[in-house]
């Protein structure tokens, strides 16, 4: 799964802030964002959801980057929804390159949604679009795209 570079968290006030996402530490229930060389710790309780940046350059899983153009070889796929994710099984795994990780197993999606994220995973990159935080579930949805 890749996370665009530029992200736009989305407080429960209304305001905003711009940068990128290095980490999500699940047993704090915080957001870390860099901008500028400088690093903010967020809680989740206070994100209404972080929206993802459309940029041109994605990372796949190993490490080579891809550019989102629909007139090359890789058309972009359906949007898709991930509920109910248990915050701990989200992990960003490279956050350079935009790099996270998502294990899904039911009941979140079931054994037949399983088997088509696997198989579009083969060979496709999911990026993610949109991540919503519901820090006292201790669950995250996601809206992801496969590219």
């Amino acid at each position: 799964m890749s996370l665009p570079k530029l992200a736009q968290v989305i407080f429960k006030g209304g305001e905003s802030s711009s940068g990128q996402i290095i980490g999500i530490d699940a047993q704090d229930q915080a957001l870390s964002i860099q901008r500028s060389g400088k690093t903010a710790r967020i809680p989740l309780s206070q994100i209404a959801k972080v929206i993802f940046k459309n940029e041109r350059f994605f990372y796949t899983s190993d490490e080579f980057p891809i550019m989102r153009n629909p007139r090359i070889e890789r058309p972009e796929g359906k949007s898709v929804t991930w509920s109910g994710i248990p915050l701990n099984t989200f992990t960003i795994k490279n956050p350079i390159q935009g790099q996270a990780v998502v294990k899904l197993k039911p009941p979140v999606v079931s054994t037949a949604q399983l088997r088509g994220i696997r198989s579009v995973a083969r060979n496709r990159q999911y990026v993610v679009d949109e991540i919503q935080f519901n820090s006292q579930q201790r669950t995250i949805t996601i809206v992801a795209k496969p590219y």
